[in-house]
């Protein structure tokens, strides 16, 4: 399957085809059904082997088609990849700086979760992504990191990764972007269920640089998950 094979079969699900199919590699967007996008790159999936997935993702990724960077992302998109997955988190890794839509950022964080969570020490590359001016760039930090939120019975070096989110967000806090302070509440809130004390710990010194509906939110998850822990401190969340 070619590139343009694969932007062909993308454009002709738009439900108002003309546009994207005259011009596949200029239009932005081709308002594709989600659902009949997934079904569409899970055949991909299906019969194409790795390498040709990575090549074929990549040359999707350089388009401006935004259903074409999705499928891009949901190509590389495996809990287990063998015998090598490096050259799958390159392209991650790469495409990162590029974002600019919360359907491409979405798809490529949910990419990116799958190859952390295979290699955690991946989160090394990351160190600088607090920094980068693309807000899309910085909601990926707690977006890709999501399954430690909420894991149950974390491991030592789970624990190790918890922290490190926490130092982000502890950066993180007076983001001015709203994508990056809902993505970090996210986070945050999904700790409460299973680490309260620590989330508690975070808000006591940082929660007041947060928005005021994001502490409200992360107030009301640690009152449903630890009532008298959040009741007690409740004040120094407001």
């Amino acid at each position: 399957m070619t590139p343009q094979d694969a932007l062909s079969a993308i454009a002709a699900l738009a439900p108002t085809q003309s546009a994207a199919l005259e011009a596949p590699n200029t239009s932005t967007k081709s308002g594709v059904p989600a659902a009949d996008l997934d079904l569409l790159v899970r055949d991909w999936r299906a019969t194409l082997d790795l390498e040709t997935r990575t090549s074929l993702a990549d040359a999707l990724w350089q388009t401006p088609l935004e259903e074409a960077r999705v499928a891009a992302a949901k190509l590389l998109t495996q809990a287990r990849i063998r015998p090598d997955d490096s050259a799958v988190w390159q392209r991650i890794a790469d495409w990162s700086s590029d974002l600019n839509s919360r359907a491409t950022a979405d798809a490529l964080a949910i990419a990116g979760q799958k190859r952390l969570v295979a290699d955690p020490s991946r989160l090394d590359q990351m160190s600088n992504w607090a920094t980068v001016p693309n807000p899309w760039v910085r909601r990926a930090l707690f977006v890709m990191t999501l399954p430690w939120a909420a894991m149950r019975n974390p491991k030592p070096q789970d624990l190790d990764v918890q922290a490190q989110v926490i130092v982000w967000a502890t950066a993180l806090a007076r983001d001015p972007s709203a994508v990056v302070q809902t993505a970090l509440g996210a986070w945050v809130i999904g700790l409460t269920r299973h680490d309260p004390a620590q989330v508690q710990a975070f808000m006591t010194e940082h929660g007041a640089g947060l928005p005021r509906h994001i502490r409200d939110d992360i107030t009301k998850a640690l009152q449903r998950n630890t009532p008298n822990l959040a009741l007690a401190s409740g004040p120094s969340l407001a």
